[in-house]
């Protein structure tokens, strides 16, 4: 079941103080390189999802510290990363953890905006909302 959906306000109503600027940064950035008006703003009570398609990076303010999840077409080896990487096929899921807003710096900046730009996540003709790793291919059988 999915959760309801809730204004960026809402989101950011509670969370820890930096969780808003590391947010703010991530847009500003995110907006510089939408030149096609794809960004997809999606708060949930819980985790702010990001998506051009299919979500490319989650925002969750935990008791600590602002994890920032990303999607890449590479698996990256950085001191950086927080835990080990999921890996499902040829897509590896990164996880940071931000506690100060100067770790919102290029570096990550790059990785999000490589996950947002990536390879074309919505094939053309198909429903945005609808993620690209769903395929349902009807064929007649004669």
């Amino acid at each position: 079941m999915c959760e309801p959906g809730i204004t960026l306000a809402e989101f950011l109503d509670g969370t820890l103080p930096i969780t808003g600027p590391a947010v703010e940064r991530i847009l500003a950035h995110l907006r510089s390189l939408d030149e096609h008006d794809d960004l997809i703003v999606d708060p949930l009570p819980s985790t702010l999802l990001l998506k051009r398609g299919p979500t490319f990076c989650t925002v969750r303010s935990m008791t600590r510290w602002v994890a920032v999840g990303f999607t890449l077409e590479r698996q990256l080896d950085s001191p950086r990363l927080s835990r080990k990487t999921s890996s499902q096929g040829a897509r590896h899921h990164h996880v940071v953890n931000v506690t100060e807003l100067d770790e919102v710096d290029g570096e990550l900046l790059d990785w999000i905006g490589e996950a947002f730009v990536g390879p074309e996540p919505v094939r053309p003709g198909a429903d945005p909302m609808v993620p690209d790793d769903v395929d349902v291919v009807i064929e007649p059988p004669w």
